[in-house]
């Protein structure tokens, strides 16, 4: 089991140059690679490649780790038959997420057979064969990444249920598997009763920073009781993390049609989120012990206002429970996360759908030095630079297919409904 580590320090940063300081004192010695590649050295990577599925074998063992950690990213669910809106979201997925997945330095640190967490990959089950294919092509080399055919999701406020009270294991247990150790993931679920479990929220277009899983199962291992019947002080039953600073990509205007030079790069900004969770990098975590109809969800955007503001604060463990003893917002490391705003998204929250809203955000960027930018993005979230511009051409490039799809799929079954959004997307097809 994991040794209980000493409090970490934690870096608070007010201003963005302070930001870009520690971004700059990290990173000087770095430099971005010029060849466009997806590939990542594999002295980093503590799984050997496997070619195809691994199957399930009758074992009696237990989860080595302190916690169960489980990753859960959708990709396409109930939009199966959008191609262009599909192969926009799958090389944001390659550029930004994977990348910062398969670079975790958790991994690294493991000295069991079985890695330190899951990831699972949920896809429409009709996802359109090509891009089933691809994906699938794209993940398999990595044995603790599961590529699985649902549209049920449990967990951060999504169906009633989560990984410790079985109904998400038994959802991927019960629907097609394509990718992944299937013994490691009916180890995981039949030992979910015995060991902490985290279960952590990613977005299928952004990225973590690459210690940031770590971090978290360090502030679960403090934080956390280890033995229910526990009553250290300051130990919680149940507790939210968030990540305090990210990383926005915007990519060029539509009306730049071959975007060229700096704009290729689109424009990043570092944002602040104390008064609300993101999505990306949201996770809950339950200490041996509690049941799953103990724990309250909540959606990313009420976490704060019911933990803060509610008149029936949940107690998650203290005598006194408030935001501060049940959330905690990530800051080391400083930037947590990655979120790329694109006409991929659902929502559309964020996104320049016109020249004049890029420009605005260019001119109220924090974040203007191309070299900090590129070394950020390439150390912290193992992206490269010259990968995004080959995603923010692809945009450009595609934007009337890409809205027009996005469009079809507005509200469809666990997606936006919102006429903005709808309006936002008539507006690019129209422009075009």
């Amino acid at each position: 089991m994991r040794k209980h580590s000493g409090l970490s320090c934690i870096l608070y940063a007010t201003t963005a140059f302070a930001l870009v300081s520690f971004a700059v004192s990290l990173l000087l010695a770095t430099s971005l690679d010029k060849t466009y590649d997806f590939s990542i050295p594999n002295a980093r990577l503590p799984y050997f490649p496997s070619t195809k599925l691994q199957p399930a074998f009758a074992v009696n063992v237990e989860w080595p780790h302190e916690f169960i950690h489980i990753v859960n990213t959708r990709f396409q669910q109930e939009q199966g038959n959008l191609l262009a809106l599909g192969r926009a979201r799958l090389l944001l997925f390659q550029t930004f997420c994977l990348q910062s997945i398969i670079g975790q330095t958790i991994l690294t640190k493991n000295p069991y057979q079985m890695p330190p967490f899951l990831w699972i990959i949920k896809v429409d089950p009709n996802l359109v064969p090509d891009l089933l294919k691809e994906l699938i092509s794209i993940v398999q080399p990595y044995n603790f990444i599961y590529v699985v055919a649902s549209n049920n999701n449990y967990g951060i406020g999504q169906k009633i249920g989560g990984w410790r009270g079985g109904e998400a294991g038994i959802d991927i247990l019960n629907s097609k598997v394509y990718t992944g150790n299937l013994t490691w993931l009916k180890v995981a679920h039949e030992s979910r009763k015995a060991r902490g479990v985290l279960e952590t929220r990613l977005d299928a277009d952004d990225g973590l920073n690459v210690k940031y899983l770590d971090a978290i199962e360090k502030e679960a291992s403090q934080k956390l009781l280890w033995s229910f019947n526990q009553t250290k002080l300051n130990k919680r039953r149940w507790m939210y993390w968030c990540s305090l600073h990210s990383v926005e990509w915007n990519p060029t205007p539509i009306l730049q049609l071959e975007p060229s030079g700096d704009a290729l790069r689109g424009v990043f900004s570092v944002k602040k989120t104390a008064h609300h969770c993101i999505t990306a990098g949201m996770t809950i975590g339950l200490s041996l012990g509690m049941k799953e109809n103990q724990v309250p969800r909540y959606q990313h955007d009420k976490l704060v206002e019911q933990l803060k503001y509610s008149k029936h604060k949940p107690n998650c463990g203290d005598s006194e429970t408030n935001i501060t003893k049940c959330l905690k917002f990530i800051s080391d490391p400083l930037l947590g996360c990655v979120r790329s705003r694109t006409l991929t998204s659902a929502g559309m929250r964020g996104v320049s759908t016109d020249r004049k809203s890029f420009q605005q955000r260019v001119a109220t960027s924090n974040w203007n030095n191309a070299s900090i930018i590129a070394n950020v993005l390439k150390v912290e979230f193992w992206t490269h630079m010259t990968n995004v511009m080959t995603v923010n051409l692809h945009l450009s490039r595609n934007r009337f297919e890409i809205a027009s799809d996005n469009l079809k799929g507005q509200c469809t079954k666990g997606h936006s409904c919102k006429n903005s959004t709808r309006q936002s997307l008539k507006s690019v097809i129209e422009l075009d």
